[in-house]
């Protein structure tokens, strides 16, 4: 939804403009927050930045317990 908002403001000729919320919400897509990506050179440590050393993610739940074929989460 955000990239979409985008899109349209940047086809109207408006100013895109995200709220830091949004801004949150995008980053949870990407395991590595943004980056330039290789618009800049080859800068590996711009491509990933060491800002957070564990995955982040939203917590769902809590795996309770570990089955043969299965996994039960409390939720």
């Amino acid at each position: 939804a955000h990239y979409r908002q985008a899109l349209d403001e940047a086809l109207a000729g408006q100013p895109i403009q995200f709220s830091k919320r949004d801004i949150q919400q995008m980053e949870m897509s990407f395991s590595r927050g943004f980056s330039p990506g290789w618009l800049q050179g080859c800068d590996h440590k711009m491509l990933v930045p060491a800002v957070s050393s564990a995955k982040r993610g939203v917590l769902l739940g809590r795996v309770v317990r570990v089955l043969r074929d299965a996994v039960a989460v409390q939720l």
